[in-house]
Order: structure tokens, then sequence, then C-alpha cells
């Protein structure tokens, strides 16, 4: 969800500066700042919404068919994950996030400039760079690159413990818990 809201900032960044006529068109027609800022964020928001539901919906999905196999270790093992509420809380504070800081930082850069400057300029291709898209770019790549390195970690130690002999019988250690617990 992290990386998906990093995708959407980016590609909401990229679009500001062709919306930046818009905008003038718009103050030009009288349009608050106000509005404008109210009309961006919310378009943001329910973005971010539709995306944060998609991703507890996958999620919901993709714990249904983890918990359906069990790990090769030597130990049976089976994953147990649900969608509970402090999951769901992280999730709409994401959204909250993703929704507003992406969709504001442009807004308040298209609100800023010249009016006439922006209604002239015939075309935007080729905007001039801007800093916080490219912030927004790296950021994506270093957890783009912190999460393919904590899933190496967990791999390596998944197959550090399968390999890893714990000194008794495994294959039937699961009726010594059972016959414990009866």
């Amino acid at each position: 969800l992290l990386m998906a809201c990093f995708s959407v900032a980016g590609v909401q960044l990229a679009r500001a500066p062709e919306r930046q006529r818009e905008i003038g068109v718009r103050v030009a027609l009288g349009a608050s700042r106000g509005r404008i800022l109210r009309q961006l964020v919310t378009e943001g928001v329910l973005l971010a919404a539709l995306s944060g539901a998609a991703a507890l919906i996958l999620s919901a999905w993709t714990a249904d068919l983890l918990s359906a196999f069990s790990l090769p270790s030597p130990i049976p093992q089976r994953l147990h994950i649900v969608l509970d509420g402090p999951l769901i809380r992280f999730t709409l504070i994401l959204v909250a996030i993703a929704g507003v800081t992406p969709a504001l930082i442009p807004a308040l850069q298209a609100t800023r400039v010249d009016i006439l400057h922006v209604i002239r300029r015939q075309s935007v291709i080729g905007a001039g760079p801007s800093r916080t898209r490219n912030a927004f770019v790296v950021a994506q790549v270093a957890g783009s690159t912190l999460f393919l390195a904590a899933a190496l970690l967990f791999l390596r130690s998944f197959f550090n413990s399968a390999a890893f002999g714990p000194g008794f019988d495994t294959p039937h250690a699961w009726r010594f818990v059972a016959a414990r617990w009866i």
C-alpha cells in the first residue's frame, strides 16, 4: 500500500503542470484558492480511498490464499492472517496521508503561479523539473529497495530455519503437542 501511495503521488505530481492551465482559468473566472484546494484534495482523497479499499480487498483475498498453504518446514505450520482493527486503522491513516499530501502540494504550487503566464503558455510538454516530484521518485525507489531487501532477508531466514535440525523428531512433534493439550 505504501509503494502504491508513492506511485499515485508521483502520477499526481507529474500531472500537476498539465493542470496548471486549468487551474489558471478557474482562478481567472473567480474561483477562490480554497475552492481549488478543496477540489484537488477531494480528488486525491477519493483516489486514495479507492486504492485503500482495493488494497484491503486484495489483502483479504491473499490472507485466505496464504492460510490455505502450509510452509515446507520440519514442523508443519500454517499462516493465520486476519484483517483486524489495527490493520484497517493503519490503512485509513495511510489513505488520509496519501490522499491529502500529494494533492495538496501541487494544488498549492498551482495556485501561487502567475495566472497570465499560465494561460498564455500553449504547451506544458517538457515542463521543468520539480523538486517535489524528484523527492517522491527517490522515496519510491528507496522504498522499493528497502522492501526488496527485507523480502530477501525473510526468504534467507526461512531457508536457514528450514535447514536447521532442532534435535528431535519433527514429523511426529505435533502428536506430542496434541497429547499435551488434550
